[in-house]
């Protein structure tokens, strides 16, 4: 017990430091820590048609909707049937040539918050969208 003690005492000399260096290192502290949960709202998935003179093709994707607080959520989710309505309205309207490019995408995910962030009948304020993440695309 007494060898126990005398390393223990001793053990900053063992270290080449000293208590005091060791009791002065501040703690290391999460910087986003103190940053807000996300808030998500997962939308069963959507497939549309899209066809055009030339090209049909079907599209299936999923889409997760990040807001920045907890009235959008609550929003969002009372009213999902227009919700899925506006999406729908939007996607209807994508080229099928074009859907398959990754700049078409990033568009269709600006035009989907802008959509969502209208408010709701007869709502005077609209929803605060973060930002539209797909969790599947695929186009066939």
């Amino acid at each position: 017990v007494g060898c126990v003690w005398y390393i223990y005492d001793n053990l900053s000399s063992f270290l080449g430091t000293s208590s005091a260096q060791a009791a002065s290192t501040p703690p290391v502290v999460d910087p986003d820590a103190q940053a807000p949960q996300p808030i998500f709202v997962d939308l069963e998935p959507f497939t549309v048609t899209l066809s055009d003179d030339v090209t049909e093709r079907i599209v299936r994707l999923a889409i997760t909707v990040r807001l920045e607080d907890q009235i959008s959520h609550d929003r969002l989710k009372l009213y999902k049937p227009e919700v899925r309505n506006r999406i729908l309205m939007v996607l209807s309207t994508q080229s099928p040539q074009n859907i398959t490019q990754s700049e078409t995408r990033i568009k269709l995910s600006q035009e989907l918050a802008r959509t969502l962030s209208q408010p709701f009948e007869p709502l005077v304020a609209g929803q605060r969208i973060q930002g539209i993440l797909f969790t599947e695309f695929v186009v066939q």
